[in-house]
Protein backbone atom coordinates (compact mmCIF):
# COMPACT_ATOMS: atom_id res chain seq x y z
CA UNK A 1 0.00 0.00 0.00
CA UNK A 2 2.76 2.06 -0.80
CA UNK A 3 3.73 4.49 -3.86
CA UNK A 4 1.98 6.43 -6.49
CA UNK A 5 -0.14 3.41 -7.58
CA UNK A 6 -1.30 2.79 -4.47
CA UNK A 7 -5.14 2.00 -4.07
CA UNK A 8 -6.51 4.89 -2.34
CA UNK A 9 -10.50 4.36 -0.17
CA UNK A 10 -11.97 5.82 2.35
CA UNK A 11 -11.93 2.91 5.14
CA UNK A 12 -10.41 -0.59 4.85
CA UNK A 13 -11.98 -3.43 6.38
CA UNK A 14 -9.69 -5.90 8.92
CA UNK A 15 -12.06 -9.15 9.13
CA UNK A 16 -11.38 -12.05 12.27
CA UNK A 17 -12.00 -15.71 11.93
CA UNK A 18 -10.91 -17.77 14.46
CA UNK A 19 -8.02 -15.77 15.38
CA UNK A 20 -9.06 -13.68 18.29
CA UNK A 21 -8.07 -15.66 21.20
CA UNK A 22 -5.12 -14.09 23.21
CA UNK A 23 -6.99 -10.39 23.37
CA UNK A 24 -4.23 -8.05 22.59
CA UNK A 25 -1.89 -10.99 21.77
CA UNK A 26 -3.76 -12.36 19.58
CA UNK A 27 -3.31 -12.97 15.96
CA UNK A 28 -6.21 -11.00 14.77
CA UNK A 29 -4.74 -7.98 17.05
CA UNK A 30 -1.07 -8.13 16.05
CA UNK A 31 -1.49 -8.36 12.29
CA UNK A 32 -4.28 -5.75 11.92
CA UNK A 33 -2.14 -3.45 14.28
CA UNK A 34 0.24 -3.93 11.54
CA UNK A 35 -2.09 -3.18 8.68
CA UNK A 36 -3.49 -0.64 10.41
CA UNK A 37 -0.23 1.38 10.61
CA UNK A 38 -0.34 1.32 6.52
CA UNK A 39 -3.98 2.33 6.31
CA UNK A 40 -3.39 5.12 8.37
CA UNK A 41 -0.19 6.19 6.39
CA UNK A 42 -2.65 6.27 3.48
CA UNK A 43 -5.14 8.69 5.36
CA UNK A 44 -7.77 6.14 5.33
CA UNK A 45 -9.92 4.82 8.61
CA UNK A 46 -9.76 0.83 9.80
CA UNK A 47 -13.10 -1.00 10.19
CA UNK A 48 -12.49 -3.85 13.06
CA UNK A 49 -14.67 -6.31 11.09
CA UNK A 50 -15.49 -8.98 14.28
CA UNK A 51 -16.79 -12.46 13.00
CA UNK A 52 -19.01 -14.61 14.93
CA UNK A 53 -18.01 -17.89 13.33
CA UNK A 54 -18.43 -19.98 17.09
CA UNK A 55 -22.07 -18.01 17.83
CA UNK A 56 -23.76 -18.79 14.43
CA UNK A 57 -26.29 -21.14 14.85
CA UNK A 58 -27.00 -23.88 11.93
CA UNK A 59 -30.31 -24.58 13.64
CA UNK A 60 -32.86 -23.06 16.15
CA UNK A 61 -31.46 -22.62 19.41
CA UNK A 62 -33.90 -23.99 22.64
CA UNK A 63 -33.37 -21.37 24.75
CA UNK A 64 -31.34 -17.86 24.64
CA UNK A 65 -27.19 -18.51 24.56
CA UNK A 66 -25.20 -17.31 27.50
CA UNK A 67 -23.87 -13.42 26.28
CA UNK A 68 -21.30 -12.91 28.81
CA UNK A 69 -18.57 -14.88 26.04
CA UNK A 70 -19.57 -12.48 23.53
CA UNK A 71 -19.70 -9.37 26.25
CA UNK A 72 -15.79 -10.42 27.16
CA UNK A 73 -15.12 -10.19 23.29
CA UNK A 74 -16.33 -7.42 22.44
CA UNK A 75 -14.49 -6.13 25.44
CA UNK A 76 -11.23 -7.15 23.89
CA UNK A 77 -12.28 -6.11 20.20
CA UNK A 78 -13.15 -1.89 21.40
CA UNK A 79 -9.98 -1.97 23.70
CA UNK A 80 -8.26 -2.95 19.96
CA UNK A 81 -10.36 -1.00 17.83
CA UNK A 82 -9.33 2.22 20.61
CA UNK A 83 -5.91 1.34 20.39
CA UNK A 84 -6.46 1.88 16.62
CA UNK A 85 -8.52 4.09 16.47
CA UNK A 86 -10.72 2.02 14.65
CA UNK A 87 -14.44 1.24 13.99
CA UNK A 88 -15.81 -2.02 14.86
CA UNK A 89 -18.33 -4.19 13.67
CA UNK A 90 -18.89 -6.59 16.50
CA UNK A 91 -21.05 -9.60 15.09
CA UNK A 92 -20.53 -11.51 17.94
CA UNK A 93 -22.83 -9.39 20.20
CA UNK A 94 -25.55 -9.06 17.90
CA UNK A 95 -25.72 -12.49 17.12
CA UNK A 96 -27.10 -13.18 20.60
CA UNK A 97 -28.55 -10.37 21.01
CA UNK A 98 -30.61 -11.58 17.95
CA UNK A 99 -30.96 -14.89 19.95
CA UNK A 100 -32.10 -13.70 23.06
CA UNK A 101 -35.13 -12.20 20.96
CA UNK A 102 -35.70 -14.80 18.38
CA UNK A 103 -33.65 -18.06 19.19
CA UNK A 104 -35.65 -19.25 16.43
CA UNK A 105 -33.43 -17.76 13.76
CA UNK A 106 -31.04 -19.53 11.80
CA UNK A 107 -27.55 -17.27 11.51
CA UNK A 108 -25.83 -19.97 9.49
CA UNK A 109 -26.41 -23.01 6.78
CA UNK A 110 -26.84 -26.20 8.01
CA UNK A 111 -24.49 -27.91 4.72
CA UNK A 112 -21.92 -24.60 4.86
CA UNK A 113 -20.41 -23.19 8.20
CA UNK A 114 -20.82 -19.29 6.77
CA UNK A 115 -23.39 -17.06 7.60
CA UNK A 116 -26.62 -17.63 5.89
CA UNK A 117 -28.92 -14.35 4.51
CA UNK A 118 -30.06 -13.17 7.58
CA UNK A 119 -26.88 -13.38 9.70
CA UNK A 120 -25.84 -11.21 6.65
CA UNK A 121 -28.00 -8.68 6.91
CA UNK A 122 -27.56 -8.48 10.59
CA UNK A 123 -24.08 -7.60 9.78
CA UNK A 124 -24.73 -4.80 7.03
CA UNK A 125 -26.73 -3.28 8.73
CA UNK A 126 -24.28 -3.18 11.94
CA UNK A 127 -22.18 -1.78 8.91
CA UNK A 128 -24.56 0.73 8.33
CA UNK A 129 -24.38 1.57 12.01
CA UNK A 130 -20.95 1.73 12.61
CA UNK A 131 -19.79 4.02 9.40
CA UNK A 132 -22.93 6.20 9.67
CA UNK A 133 -23.29 6.89 13.30
CA UNK A 134 -26.99 6.13 12.90
CA UNK A 135 -29.78 3.73 12.94
CA UNK A 136 -30.20 1.62 9.91
CA UNK A 137 -34.20 1.31 11.28
CA UNK A 138 -36.32 2.70 8.18
CA UNK A 139 -33.96 1.43 5.47
CA UNK A 140 -36.15 -0.77 2.64
CA UNK A 141 -33.69 -3.25 1.48
CA UNK A 142 -36.15 -6.12 1.81
CA UNK A 143 -33.57 -8.55 0.52
CA UNK A 144 -30.19 -10.64 0.42
CA UNK A 145 -28.98 -12.56 -2.65
CA UNK A 146 -26.01 -15.12 -1.30
CA UNK A 147 -23.41 -14.53 -3.83
CA UNK A 148 -22.31 -18.28 -3.77
CA UNK A 149 -23.07 -20.67 -6.78
CA UNK A 150 -23.23 -24.00 -5.57
CA UNK A 151 -24.64 -26.42 -8.04
CA UNK A 152 -24.14 -24.65 -11.91
CA UNK A 153 -27.35 -26.43 -13.05
CA UNK A 154 -29.84 -24.52 -10.17
CA UNK A 155 -27.74 -21.35 -9.54
CA UNK A 156 -30.88 -20.16 -8.06
CA UNK A 157 -30.52 -22.83 -4.87
CA UNK A 158 -27.98 -21.99 -2.13
CA UNK A 159 -26.31 -24.20 0.36
CA UNK A 160 -29.14 -26.09 2.11
CA UNK A 161 -31.43 -26.44 -0.86
CA UNK A 162 -33.27 -22.90 -0.24
CA UNK A 163 -33.51 -19.95 -3.18
CA UNK A 164 -30.32 -17.97 -2.61
CA UNK A 165 -32.20 -15.04 -2.55
CA UNK A 166 -33.68 -14.75 0.59
CA UNK A 167 -36.95 -11.80 1.04
CA UNK A 168 -37.73 -10.42 4.35
CA UNK A 169 -40.54 -9.72 5.91
CA UNK A 170 -41.22 -6.17 7.16
CA UNK A 171 -41.24 -7.61 10.83
CA UNK A 172 -37.99 -9.57 10.58
CA UNK A 173 -36.54 -6.75 8.53
CA UNK A 174 -36.89 -4.30 11.23
CA UNK A 175 -35.79 -6.49 14.27
CA UNK A 176 -32.32 -6.75 12.75
CA UNK A 177 -32.47 -3.39 12.08
CA UNK A 178 -33.44 -2.66 15.48
CA UNK A 179 -31.13 -5.40 16.92
CA UNK A 180 -28.06 -3.65 14.83
CA UNK A 181 -28.55 -0.11 16.27
CA UNK A 182 -28.88 -1.61 19.72
CA UNK A 183 -25.81 -3.70 19.75
CA UNK A 184 -23.98 -0.80 18.48
CA UNK A 185 -25.15 1.54 21.12
CA UNK A 186 -23.94 -1.48 23.43
CA UNK A 187 -20.83 -1.86 22.13
CA UNK A 188 -19.75 1.73 22.47
CA UNK A 189 -21.30 1.65 25.92
CA UNK A 190 -19.21 -1.26 26.58
CA UNK A 191 -16.15 0.40 25.06
CA UNK A 192 -16.59 3.60 27.38
CA UNK A 193 -16.79 0.97 30.16
CA UNK A 194 -13.68 -0.45 29.61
Amino acid sequence: MTGENAPSWDYVVLQSWRDTEGGLFSGYAVHATKFAELVRERGMKVVLYHTGPTYQNAEPLNAAPDKEIAVEESRFVAALGSVLDALVIPVPLAIVNCQAERPDLPMRYVNDGHPNQICGYLTACLFYAALFGRSPEGLFVDRVVDNKIVDEENPDVGPDGDPREFVFSDELRMFLQRTAWATIQEFYSLHREG
